[in-house]
Protein backbone atom coordinates (compact mmCIF):
# COMPACT_ATOMS: atom_id res chain seq x y z
CA UNK A 1 0.00 0.00 0.00
CA UNK A 2 1.38 3.39 -0.92
CA UNK A 3 1.74 6.27 1.43
CA UNK A 4 -1.03 8.20 -0.31
CA UNK A 5 -3.54 5.59 0.60
CA UNK A 6 -4.27 4.78 -3.00
CA UNK A 7 -3.39 1.15 -2.66
CA UNK A 8 -5.92 -1.70 -2.24
CA UNK A 9 -6.03 -4.47 0.31
CA UNK A 10 -7.12 -7.93 -0.81
CA UNK A 11 -10.88 -8.45 -0.63
CA UNK A 12 -11.51 -4.70 -0.86
CA UNK A 13 -12.60 -2.48 -3.76
CA UNK A 14 -12.53 1.29 -4.09
CA UNK A 15 -14.47 3.54 -6.41
CA UNK A 16 -13.35 6.89 -7.83
CA UNK A 17 -15.58 9.68 -6.52
CA UNK A 18 -16.89 12.39 -8.82
CA UNK A 19 -15.00 15.67 -9.00
CA UNK A 20 -11.68 13.91 -8.55
CA UNK A 21 -12.41 12.79 -4.98
CA UNK A 22 -10.77 9.40 -4.53
CA UNK A 23 -11.90 8.76 -0.98
CA UNK A 24 -12.92 5.21 -0.20
CA UNK A 25 -16.66 5.14 0.48
CA UNK A 26 -17.17 1.46 1.00
CA UNK A 27 -15.90 -2.03 0.59
CA UNK A 28 -17.31 -4.92 -1.31
CA UNK A 29 -17.24 -8.37 0.25
CA UNK A 30 -15.23 -10.88 -1.72
CA UNK A 31 -17.43 -12.92 -4.08
CA UNK A 32 -20.42 -10.53 -4.26
CA UNK A 33 -21.82 -9.79 -7.71
CA UNK A 34 -20.97 -6.52 -9.48
CA UNK A 35 -23.70 -4.04 -10.30
CA UNK A 36 -25.80 -5.27 -13.25
CA UNK A 37 -27.40 -3.18 -15.96
CA UNK A 38 -30.63 -5.22 -15.66
CA UNK A 39 -33.59 -3.46 -14.00
CA UNK A 40 -34.21 -6.70 -12.07
CA UNK A 41 -31.02 -6.36 -10.04
CA UNK A 42 -31.42 -6.98 -6.34
CA UNK A 43 -31.92 -3.91 -4.16
CA UNK A 44 -28.86 -4.86 -2.15
CA UNK A 45 -26.70 -4.33 -5.26
CA UNK A 46 -28.42 -0.99 -5.80
CA UNK A 47 -27.59 0.03 -2.26
CA UNK A 48 -23.94 -0.87 -2.75
CA UNK A 49 -23.80 0.84 -6.15
CA UNK A 50 -25.17 4.14 -4.86
CA UNK A 51 -22.37 6.71 -5.09
CA UNK A 52 -23.13 10.14 -3.63
CA UNK A 53 -21.07 13.07 -4.83
CA UNK A 54 -19.00 15.24 -2.55
CA UNK A 55 -21.82 17.77 -2.08
CA UNK A 56 -24.37 15.42 -0.61
CA UNK A 57 -24.50 13.42 2.57
CA UNK A 58 -24.50 9.64 2.12
CA UNK A 59 -27.74 7.64 2.50
CA UNK A 60 -27.36 5.21 5.41
CA UNK A 61 -27.68 1.53 4.56
CA UNK A 62 -30.01 0.62 7.42
CA UNK A 63 -31.42 -2.54 5.80
CA UNK A 64 -28.61 -4.51 4.12
CA UNK A 65 -30.99 -7.48 3.48
CA UNK A 66 -33.35 -5.57 1.20
CA UNK A 67 -34.22 -7.46 -2.01
CA UNK A 68 -36.91 -8.37 -4.52
CA UNK A 69 -37.99 -12.02 -4.45
CA UNK A 70 -40.04 -12.81 -7.55
CA UNK A 71 -40.86 -16.32 -6.35
CA UNK A 72 -42.47 -15.37 -3.06
CA UNK A 73 -44.27 -12.36 -4.42
CA UNK A 74 -42.82 -9.98 -1.82
CA UNK A 75 -41.77 -6.53 -2.93
CA UNK A 76 -39.79 -5.03 -0.08
CA UNK A 77 -40.63 -1.49 0.86
CA UNK A 78 -37.05 -0.21 0.53
CA UNK A 79 -37.82 1.28 -2.90
CA UNK A 80 -39.01 4.32 -1.01
CA UNK A 81 -35.78 4.29 0.98
CA UNK A 82 -33.70 4.38 -2.21
CA UNK A 83 -35.82 7.23 -3.54
CA UNK A 84 -34.94 9.36 -0.54
CA UNK A 85 -35.73 13.09 -0.66
CA UNK A 86 -32.02 13.59 -0.20
CA UNK A 87 -30.69 14.53 -3.65
CA UNK A 88 -29.51 11.42 -5.47
CA UNK A 89 -26.09 11.63 -7.10
CA UNK A 90 -25.49 11.32 -10.82
CA UNK A 91 -24.19 7.78 -10.46
CA UNK A 92 -27.50 6.46 -9.03
CA UNK A 93 -30.10 8.20 -11.21
CA UNK A 94 -30.24 5.61 -13.97
CA UNK A 95 -30.58 2.58 -11.66
CA UNK A 96 -33.30 4.40 -9.73
CA UNK A 97 -35.18 5.17 -12.94
CA UNK A 98 -34.88 1.56 -14.05
CA UNK A 99 -36.15 0.44 -10.66
CA UNK A 100 -39.20 2.70 -10.99
CA UNK A 101 -40.04 1.18 -14.39
CA UNK A 102 -39.63 -2.29 -12.90
CA UNK A 103 -41.98 -1.46 -10.04
CA UNK A 104 -44.63 -0.22 -12.52
CA UNK A 105 -44.29 -3.44 -14.53
CA UNK A 106 -44.78 -5.50 -11.36
CA UNK A 107 -47.96 -3.58 -10.54
CA UNK A 108 -49.36 -4.13 -14.02
CA UNK A 109 -48.60 -7.85 -13.87
CA UNK A 110 -50.30 -8.13 -10.48
CA UNK A 111 -53.53 -6.54 -11.77
CA UNK A 112 -53.75 -8.21 -15.17
CA UNK A 113 -54.13 -11.86 -14.06
CA UNK A 114 -56.97 -10.95 -11.70
CA UNK A 115 -58.88 -9.17 -14.40
CA UNK A 116 -58.42 -12.06 -16.82
CA UNK A 117 -59.53 -14.71 -14.30
CA UNK A 118 -62.80 -13.15 -13.14
CA UNK A 119 -65.35 -15.60 -11.72
CA UNK A 120 -67.74 -17.10 -14.30
CA UNK A 121 -71.40 -16.10 -14.26
CA UNK A 122 -73.60 -18.13 -11.94
CA UNK A 123 -76.29 -20.41 -13.41
CA UNK A 124 -79.83 -19.05 -13.66
CA UNK A 125 -81.67 -19.14 -10.35
CA UNK A 126 -78.43 -19.24 -8.32
CA UNK A 127 -76.78 -16.75 -5.96
CA UNK A 128 -73.39 -16.54 -4.27
CA UNK A 129 -73.75 -16.76 -0.51
CA UNK A 130 -71.71 -14.59 1.84
CA UNK A 131 -68.34 -15.84 3.03
CA UNK A 132 -67.54 -19.45 2.23
CA UNK A 133 -71.16 -20.65 2.35
CA UNK A 134 -71.19 -21.62 -1.34
CA UNK A 135 -73.74 -21.13 -4.12
CA UNK A 136 -77.48 -21.59 -3.57
CA UNK A 137 -79.95 -22.34 -6.36
CA UNK A 138 -83.73 -22.20 -5.84
CA UNK A 139 -86.20 -23.68 -8.34
CA UNK A 140 -89.99 -23.46 -8.45
CA UNK A 141 -92.60 -25.29 -10.53
CA UNK A 142 -91.34 -26.65 -13.82
CA UNK A 143 -88.30 -28.34 -15.37
CA UNK A 144 -84.82 -26.86 -14.93
CA UNK A 145 -81.19 -27.81 -15.56
CA UNK A 146 -78.19 -27.01 -13.39
CA UNK A 147 -74.72 -27.27 -14.95
CA UNK A 148 -72.30 -27.79 -12.06
CA UNK A 149 -68.70 -26.52 -12.08
CA UNK A 150 -65.99 -29.13 -12.56
CA UNK A 151 -65.05 -31.00 -9.40
CA UNK A 152 -68.42 -30.75 -7.63
CA UNK A 153 -69.25 -34.23 -6.40
CA UNK A 154 -71.64 -33.46 -3.51
CA UNK A 155 -74.58 -31.09 -3.16
CA UNK A 156 -76.98 -30.30 -0.35
CA UNK A 157 -80.61 -30.45 -1.48
CA UNK A 158 -84.10 -29.88 -0.09
CA UNK A 159 -87.17 -30.83 -2.11
CA UNK A 160 -90.83 -30.13 -1.35
CA UNK A 161 -93.56 -32.07 -3.12
CA UNK A 162 -96.86 -30.49 -4.15
CA UNK A 163 -100.14 -30.79 -2.26
CA UNK A 164 -103.24 -32.45 -3.65
CA UNK A 165 -106.14 -30.37 -4.95
CA UNK A 166 -108.84 -29.06 -2.59
CA UNK A 167 -112.61 -29.06 -2.73
CA UNK A 168 -113.71 -25.44 -2.83
CA UNK A 169 -117.30 -25.82 -1.68
CA UNK A 170 -119.26 -24.25 1.13
CA UNK A 171 -121.21 -27.44 1.82
CA UNK A 172 -118.36 -29.95 2.11
CA UNK A 173 -114.94 -28.31 1.83
CA UNK A 174 -112.01 -30.65 2.02
CA UNK A 175 -108.26 -30.31 1.75
CA UNK A 176 -105.80 -32.13 -0.42
CA UNK A 177 -102.98 -34.07 1.23
CA UNK A 178 -99.66 -32.37 2.05
CA UNK A 179 -96.51 -32.97 0.04
CA UNK A 180 -93.32 -34.42 1.50
CA UNK A 181 -90.16 -32.50 2.39
CA UNK A 182 -86.86 -34.33 1.88
CA UNK A 183 -83.44 -32.95 2.86
CA UNK A 184 -80.22 -34.80 2.04
CA UNK A 185 -76.58 -34.58 0.98
CA UNK A 186 -76.41 -36.08 -2.50
CA UNK A 187 -73.28 -37.89 -3.66
CA UNK A 188 -73.32 -37.41 -7.41
CA UNK A 189 -72.23 -40.02 -9.95
CA UNK A 190 -68.85 -39.24 -11.51
CA UNK A 191 -70.49 -38.66 -14.89
CA UNK A 192 -73.11 -36.23 -13.56
CA UNK A 193 -72.13 -32.68 -14.53
CA UNK A 194 -75.71 -31.55 -15.24
CA UNK A 195 -78.64 -32.08 -12.89
CA UNK A 196 -82.23 -32.09 -14.12
CA UNK A 197 -84.47 -30.49 -11.52
CA UNK A 198 -88.21 -31.22 -11.76
CA UNK A 199 -90.57 -29.38 -9.41
CA UNK A 200 -94.15 -30.61 -9.41
CA UNK A 201 -97.28 -28.46 -9.23
CA UNK A 202 -100.31 -28.82 -6.92
CA UNK A 203 -103.34 -30.82 -7.99
CA UNK A 204 -106.15 -28.70 -9.41
CA UNK A 205 -109.06 -27.83 -7.16
CA UNK A 206 -112.66 -28.52 -7.98
CA UNK A 207 -115.81 -26.89 -6.67
CA UNK A 208 -117.47 -30.16 -5.69
CA UNK A 209 -121.22 -30.43 -5.95
CA UNK A 210 -123.03 -29.52 -9.15
CA UNK A 211 -119.79 -29.75 -11.07
CA UNK A 212 -118.83 -32.39 -13.60
CA UNK A 213 -115.36 -30.92 -14.24
CA UNK A 214 -112.70 -32.89 -12.32
CA UNK A 215 -109.42 -31.44 -11.15
CA UNK A 216 -106.35 -32.30 -13.21
CA UNK A 217 -103.34 -33.84 -11.56
CA UNK A 218 -100.32 -31.67 -10.88
CA UNK A 219 -97.26 -31.86 -13.13
CA UNK A 220 -94.66 -34.57 -12.48
CA UNK A 221 -96.98 -37.42 -11.64
CA UNK A 222 -100.18 -36.16 -10.01
CA UNK A 223 -103.23 -38.36 -10.81
CA UNK A 224 -106.35 -36.83 -12.38
CA UNK A 225 -109.58 -36.59 -10.43
CA UNK A 226 -112.58 -38.57 -11.65
CA UNK A 227 -115.78 -37.01 -12.96
CA UNK A 228 -119.42 -37.77 -12.45
CA UNK A 229 -121.01 -39.68 -15.33
CA UNK A 230 -124.59 -38.88 -14.37
CA UNK A 231 -126.83 -36.06 -15.50
CA UNK A 232 -127.60 -34.77 -12.04
CA UNK A 233 -124.19 -33.09 -11.74
CA UNK A 234 -122.85 -35.03 -8.80
CA UNK A 235 -119.40 -33.96 -7.60
CA UNK A 236 -116.06 -34.60 -9.26
CA UNK A 237 -112.77 -35.29 -7.53
CA UNK A 238 -109.67 -33.05 -7.26
CA UNK A 239 -106.28 -33.87 -8.75
CA UNK A 240 -103.29 -35.33 -6.93
CA UNK A 241 -100.17 -33.25 -6.31
CA UNK A 242 -96.99 -33.74 -8.34
CA UNK A 243 -93.64 -34.86 -6.92
CA UNK A 244 -90.38 -32.88 -6.89
CA UNK A 245 -87.15 -34.69 -7.79
CA UNK A 246 -83.57 -34.38 -9.02
CA UNK A 247 -82.38 -36.72 -11.75
CA UNK A 248 -79.26 -37.10 -13.88
CA UNK A 249 -81.05 -37.80 -17.18
CA UNK A 250 -84.01 -35.84 -18.47
CA UNK A 251 -87.13 -37.98 -18.83
CA UNK A 252 -85.56 -41.01 -17.12
CA UNK A 253 -87.37 -41.88 -13.88
CA UNK A 254 -84.74 -44.49 -13.03
CA UNK A 255 -82.04 -41.77 -12.81
CA UNK A 256 -83.76 -39.92 -9.95
CA UNK A 257 -81.43 -39.25 -7.02
CA UNK A 258 -84.15 -38.33 -4.56
CA UNK A 259 -87.89 -37.63 -4.60
CA UNK A 260 -90.30 -35.64 -2.44
CA UNK A 261 -93.77 -37.10 -3.02
CA UNK A 262 -97.03 -35.25 -3.66
CA UNK A 263 -100.27 -35.47 -1.68
CA UNK A 264 -103.56 -37.06 -2.78
CA UNK A 265 -106.55 -35.07 -4.03
CA UNK A 266 -109.74 -34.45 -2.05
CA UNK A 267 -113.44 -35.17 -2.76
CA UNK A 268 -116.62 -33.49 -1.44
CA UNK A 269 -117.72 -36.11 1.05
CA UNK A 270 -117.20 -36.99 4.68
CA UNK A 271 -114.22 -39.16 3.68
CA UNK A 272 -112.89 -36.56 1.33
CA UNK A 273 -109.53 -35.28 2.69
CA UNK A 274 -106.62 -36.29 0.49
CA UNK A 275 -103.86 -38.49 1.87
CA UNK A 276 -100.60 -36.84 2.86
CA UNK A 277 -97.44 -38.04 1.11
CA UNK A 278 -96.91 -41.64 2.23
CA UNK A 279 -100.44 -41.96 3.68
CA UNK A 280 -103.83 -43.19 2.39
CA UNK A 281 -106.81 -40.95 1.71
CA UNK A 282 -108.94 -40.26 4.74
CA UNK A 283 -110.78 -43.29 6.11
CA UNK A 284 -114.34 -44.07 5.16
CA UNK A 285 -117.15 -44.01 7.66
CA UNK A 286 -118.32 -47.47 8.73
CA UNK A 287 -121.46 -47.33 6.61
CA UNK A 288 -119.59 -46.36 3.44
CA UNK A 289 -118.34 -49.18 1.27
CA UNK A 290 -116.15 -47.30 -1.29
CA UNK A 291 -112.60 -46.79 -0.11
CA UNK A 292 -109.88 -44.20 -0.53
CA UNK A 293 -106.69 -44.63 -2.54
CA UNK A 294 -103.69 -46.20 -0.77
CA UNK A 295 -100.20 -44.71 -0.57
CA UNK A 296 -97.32 -45.58 -2.82
CA UNK A 297 -94.54 -47.73 -1.33
CA UNK A 298 -90.77 -47.92 -1.97
CA UNK A 299 -91.37 -50.74 -4.46
CA UNK A 300 -94.86 -50.39 -5.91
CA UNK A 301 -97.75 -48.02 -6.55
CA UNK A 302 -100.61 -47.61 -4.10
CA UNK A 303 -103.78 -49.60 -4.65
CA UNK A 304 -106.80 -47.80 -6.05
CA UNK A 305 -109.86 -47.38 -3.86
CA UNK A 306 -112.37 -50.26 -4.18
CA UNK A 307 -116.05 -49.77 -4.83
CA UNK A 308 -119.03 -51.62 -3.40
CA UNK A 309 -118.73 -55.26 -4.55
CA UNK A 310 -122.38 -55.17 -5.59
CA UNK A 311 -121.49 -52.60 -8.26
CA UNK A 312 -119.27 -54.01 -10.96
CA UNK A 313 -119.51 -51.21 -13.45
CA UNK A 314 -116.18 -50.44 -15.09
CA UNK A 315 -114.41 -47.38 -13.75
CA UNK A 316 -115.99 -47.36 -10.34
CA UNK A 317 -112.70 -48.34 -8.68
CA UNK A 318 -109.85 -45.96 -8.40
CA UNK A 319 -106.78 -46.66 -10.55
CA UNK A 320 -103.61 -47.91 -8.84
CA UNK A 321 -100.49 -45.78 -8.73
CA UNK A 322 -97.37 -46.73 -10.69
CA UNK A 323 -93.74 -45.73 -11.05
CA UNK A 324 -93.65 -41.92 -10.88
CA UNK A 325 -97.43 -41.44 -11.32
CA UNK A 326 -100.52 -41.34 -9.11
CA UNK A 327 -103.64 -43.25 -10.05
CA UNK A 328 -106.76 -41.56 -11.45
CA UNK A 329 -109.94 -41.22 -9.42
CA UNK A 330 -113.03 -43.27 -10.24
CA UNK A 331 -115.55 -42.10 -12.81
CA UNK A 332 -119.03 -43.03 -11.64
CA UNK A 333 -122.18 -41.34 -10.33
CA UNK A 334 -119.64 -39.26 -8.38
CA UNK A 335 -115.94 -38.91 -9.04
CA UNK A 336 -113.00 -40.03 -6.95
CA UNK A 337 -109.80 -38.02 -6.39
CA UNK A 338 -106.39 -38.55 -7.97
CA UNK A 339 -103.37 -39.99 -6.17
CA UNK A 340 -100.16 -38.06 -5.51
CA UNK A 341 -97.01 -38.49 -7.60
CA UNK A 342 -93.77 -39.85 -6.15
CA UNK A 343 -91.16 -42.54 -6.46
CA UNK A 344 -94.31 -44.62 -6.80
CA UNK A 345 -97.64 -42.83 -6.99
CA UNK A 346 -100.59 -43.16 -4.65
CA UNK A 347 -103.82 -44.87 -5.72
CA UNK A 348 -106.84 -42.95 -6.96
CA UNK A 349 -109.96 -42.87 -4.80
CA UNK A 350 -113.11 -44.78 -5.50
CA UNK A 351 -116.52 -43.12 -5.80
CA UNK A 352 -116.48 -39.87 -3.78
CA UNK A 353 -113.26 -40.91 -2.02
CA UNK A 354 -109.89 -39.25 -1.75
CA UNK A 355 -106.59 -40.21 -3.36
CA UNK A 356 -103.55 -41.61 -1.55
CA UNK A 357 -100.19 -39.86 -1.28
CA UNK A 358 -97.11 -40.95 -3.22
CA UNK A 359 -93.91 -42.45 -1.78
CA UNK A 360 -90.61 -40.56 -1.44
CA UNK A 361 -87.03 -41.55 -2.22
CA UNK A 362 -84.79 -40.59 0.71
CA UNK A 363 -81.02 -41.15 0.43
CA UNK A 364 -79.05 -42.59 3.33
CA UNK A 365 -78.77 -40.04 6.15
CA UNK A 366 -81.52 -37.95 4.54
CA UNK A 367 -84.48 -36.56 6.49
CA UNK A 368 -88.14 -37.09 5.52
CA UNK A 369 -90.90 -34.83 6.81
CA UNK A 370 -94.20 -33.31 5.71
CA UNK A 371 -94.24 -29.80 4.32
CA UNK A 372 -96.24 -27.20 6.19
CA UNK A 373 -99.68 -26.74 4.73
CA UNK A 374 -99.66 -23.96 2.17
CA UNK A 375 -95.93 -24.33 1.39
CA UNK A 376 -95.23 -23.96 -2.32
CA UNK A 377 -93.33 -26.82 -3.97
CA UNK A 378 -89.67 -26.09 -4.71
CA UNK A 379 -86.15 -27.51 -4.74
CA UNK A 380 -83.11 -25.83 -3.20
CA UNK A 381 -79.57 -26.95 -4.11
CA UNK A 382 -76.40 -25.66 -2.42
CA UNK A 383 -72.88 -26.47 -3.57
CA UNK A 384 -69.44 -25.20 -2.58
CA UNK A 385 -66.84 -24.38 -5.19
CA UNK A 386 -63.16 -25.12 -4.62
CA UNK A 387 -61.04 -21.99 -4.10
CA UNK A 388 -57.72 -22.24 -6.01
CA UNK A 389 -54.79 -22.28 -3.60
CA UNK A 390 -51.94 -21.89 -6.14
CA UNK A 391 -50.99 -18.72 -7.98
CA UNK A 392 -51.32 -18.88 -11.76
CA UNK A 393 -49.31 -15.74 -12.46
CA UNK A 394 -45.54 -15.56 -12.95
CA UNK A 395 -45.59 -12.78 -10.34
CA UNK A 396 -47.62 -13.91 -7.33
CA UNK A 397 -48.38 -11.55 -4.49
CA UNK A 398 -49.58 -12.64 -1.09
CA UNK A 399 -49.19 -16.34 -1.88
Amino acid sequence: MGAGGTGRRMGESRWIMPHGDSRAIGSRVRGSRPLSASPCVGLRSLHEAHVPDARERPIPLTHPQTFIHSGSGILHQQIGHLMSPTRIGHASRRPAAALAVFAIAIGAAAVAPGAASSAPALPAGCEQLAGDAGVRCVYTEGSHTLALPAGIRTVEATAIGAAGGNIVDDRHPHLGGRGAQVTANLNLPSSARTLHVIVGSPGHDTSGWNNQIPGQGGSNGGGDGGRSNTFDANPAGAGGGGASDIRTTAGDLSSRLFVAAGGGGATPSRCGDGGDAGAPGSANEPDLTPSAGQPGTPTTGGAGGANDPDHSEPGWDGSPGRLGHGGAGATAYAGGAGGGGGLYGGGGGSVQCAGGGGSSLVPTSGVLDLAERGTAPRITITYRTRTPQSCTSSLCFGS
